[in-house]
């Protein structure tokens, strides 16, 4: 689970038919209520990935390594 001083990615389709993005976007207003430092980017796709959203991932960690 992340600490309060790491940062963290949520991403998440909007039209993810497994894990409702209503689910997703609750669970990251408590985790941020809570303290901790997440970033959270949806992405207009089900449940899949796509380029963009890898791209984010590579971007969001290697700022993290720096």
């Amino acid at each position: 689970f992340p600490t309060r001083r790491s940062s963290d990615l949520i991403t998440h389709g909007k039209w993810d038919p497994l894990l409702p993005e209503q689910f997703c976007s609750s669970t990251y207003q408590t985790i941020i209520k809570d303290g901790y430092n997440v970033n959270y980017k949806t992405y207009d796709i089900d449940h899949t990935i796509i380029m963009e959203e890898l791209d984010e991932m590579k971007n969001f960690i290697t700022k993290s390594l720096i």
